[in-house]
Formats: C-alpha cells, sequence, structure tokens
C-alpha cells in the first residue's frame, strides 16, 4: 500500500521501514510515503527470483530468453516500486518470452509457474 501522508517526525523515526523521501518517491516530490511491507509477496518475490536465477545459470535456455528473464529479475529488485507495480513489470517481461520456440519444454513450465505466481502478486 502506498500513500502519501502527512506524519510527524517522531512516528517518522519510529517506522524508517516504511517509510521514504524524496529522491525515490513514487508519489511525489515533498510527500512521505508509507509503504506497508508484506511478508507473504516479499517471501513469494523471493521464490521467484530464485526460479528466474535458476533459469539463468541453465546452459541449455537461450540468450533472449535470459535477457528478458534478467530484465524481469532487475524489475523485481526496484524496492521503492511497489508490489503491483514490480509484478507487472515482471510479468510483462516474462509474458514476452512464454511462447518462444527455442525454450524447452521444463522451461517453459517454470517460466508459467512464475507468470502465475506473479499474478498473485497484488495489493
Amino acid at each position: 500500500m502506498i500513500s502519501c501522508w502527512a506524519r510527524s517526525s517522531a512516528w517518522i523515526e519510529q517506522h524508517p521501514s516504511k517509510v521514504m523521501v524524496a529522491g525515490s518517491n513514487p508519489v511525489g516530490p515533498g510527500c512521505v510515503v508509507y509503504m506497508e511491507a508484506n511478508k507473504e509477496f516479499d517471501a513469494k518475490i523471493v521464490q521467484i527470483k530464485q526460479q528466474i536465477d535458476m533459469l539463468l545459470n541453465d546452459n541449455s535456455v537461450p540468450r533472449n530468453v535470459k535477457s528478458a528473464l534478467s530484465d524481469a529479475r532487475k524489475a523485481l529488485d526496484q524496492p521503492e516500486a511497489g508490489y503491483s507495480v514490480r509484478s507487472s513489470a515482471a510479468t510483462y517481461k516474462i509474458d514476452e518470452i512464454s511462447n518462444d520456440i527455442n525454450l524447452p519444454p521444463y522451461a517453459r513450465t517454470v517460466v508459467w509457474n512464475l507468470l502465475s505466481d506473479l499474478e498473485s502478486i497484488k495489493e
């Protein structure tokens, strides 16, 4: 959940993990952003990144597929973006390669599972 709230400096000091300011602020400059961490989504993203890493280290996966998977992993690594934004960006990249004719059958199954897991991440 991302909201633009005016909070006291005492609240900000007590909840530093839930606050972003200015530089990487997706809402706008001068606005304090409150981000609710969701441990379930964080665990799911870690699992997805592990599966992506497995495919990236596989020699039978084509380079164009590895490139798209690498881009999807980078999208998931952006903590300043919300869960939905990260999962949507990764879904877009992975969906591009899901029907690649050169993709080995077992890797295609992993890609479809990745897409399913990414679609379950909604704020």
